[in-house]
């Protein structure tokens, strides 16, 4: 379990979207936080995808991949 304190703006901004969505201060905390880590885990793989495909800038087909990937 874990406390976060917002400032009195911050718990107005929050009570107005938690009245206009039906969702609990929970579930609102719960779902930005999780999407935004799951943002920024997808962009370290594609930052890491990016920089590999740099290093190696061989590039395939679709038909070239199925068929490299022996997915015929």
């Amino acid at each position: 379990m874990h406390t976060v304190t917002f400032s009195p703006e911050e718990e107005e901004l929050i009570e107005s979207y938690r009245q206009l969505t039906g969702m609990t201060v929970s579930e609102i905390i719960r779902t930005f936080t999780m999407e935004r880590i799951e943002g920024e885990i997808d962009a370290d793989v594609i930052r890491e995808a990016l920089a590999e495909h740099r290093s190696n800038p061989e590039t395939f087909s679709f038909d070239e991949e199925i068929e490299r990937l022996d997915l015929e």
